[in-house]
This record gives structure tokens, C-alpha cells and sequence, in this order.
């Protein structure tokens, strides 16, 4: 199975809201560990502290939705803020059963839970570019093998 961060991360990538890497001079790359120095401009997706909801009566399923925690950095504050704010829109409202295909495997996303909201964390302290970050829980499961 493929982590969360990485099948959230083809959701945003299917819906035109990031890019690949590869295409990172069209504006808004998501990686899916860690930010490289450039460019300015990125997006950054991890696999987070699932909630564990319980289980179930019949059977004893143990419920959980797998976390990942989106780092979005930008040139200047505006420029981060006004990216977490289109993230965090689509986040609530865009991905709702949605299927995902990621390494070979279809995934659906049922749900996703803004557990924490867009918040600002700071600057880099070399280069002065802006931080936020936005924290979802996933109702997702595996549809194809």
C-alpha cells in the first residue's frame, strides 16, 4: 500500500492543484518527504499520527484514519497564506470519494478531516520564506490490488 501522504498527494496532483517535481517551473511542486532548497514555492506532504477511532462491535475492526500533515512554503507570507487557503478549500470540499491511482492501485478517499487549520509557523531563518501547515485525518481504503 502506498503511504497517505503520497495517495493525498495524486489527489492534489489529479485536481491541478500541485505539480510534480518534475514540472516544478509551472508553479507549486508537492513532495512527498522532504522540501529541497528550491524552488521557493512548494508543497510538502507527510505521513502524520493516525487517529485511532475504535472498533468495531462485530468482529473487533480496529478504525483508523491515517493522518498527513501538508507544510506549504512560499516566497512571502501572502503568497503561502493564499496557497494554504486554496489547499485547505479543496481539502474540505473538493476530495470527497474520490479515486486515486497510485502505484499500480486504486485507492478511494471517502473523507477528509481538517484536523488542525491552516496555521502559520514561522519563517526560515536563512531564507526568510513562510511556513504553514494544514493537518487532515483520511477516511481512505484500498479498491483494487
Amino acid at each position: 500500500m502506498s503511504t497517505p501522504a503520497f495517495i493525498l498527494r495524486e489527489a492534489l496532483l489529479g485536481l491541478e492543484l500541485v505539480n510534480s517535481p518534475e514540472h516544478s517551473d509551472l508553479g507549486w511542486p508537492a513532495y512527498p518527504r522532504d522540501l529541497p532548497d528550491s524552488p521557493d514555492n512548494a508543497v510538502q506532504l507527510k505521513t502524520s499520527t493516525p487517529f485511532l477511532e475504535g472498533k468495531l462491535m462485530r468482529g473487533g475492526i480496529l478504525i483508523k484514519h491515517p493522518g498527513v500533515q501538508l507544510t506549504i512554503r512560499g516566497i512571502d507570507e501572502n503568497t503561502a497564506h493564499d496557497k494554504g487557503e486554496e489547499l485547505e478549500k479543496a481539502l474540505s470540499e473538493s476530495i470527497k470519494n474520490l479515486d486515486v491511482e497510485a502505484d499500480d492501485k486504486t485507492y478511494r478517499i471517502n473523507n477528509v478531516h481538517i484536523a488542525t487549520g491552516l496555521t502559520y509557523i514561522g519563517e526560515e531563518r536563512d531564507t526568510r520564506r513562510h511556513l504553514f501547515t494544514i493537518n487532515v485525518r483520511l477516511t481512505l481504503r484500498e479498491i483494487t490490488a
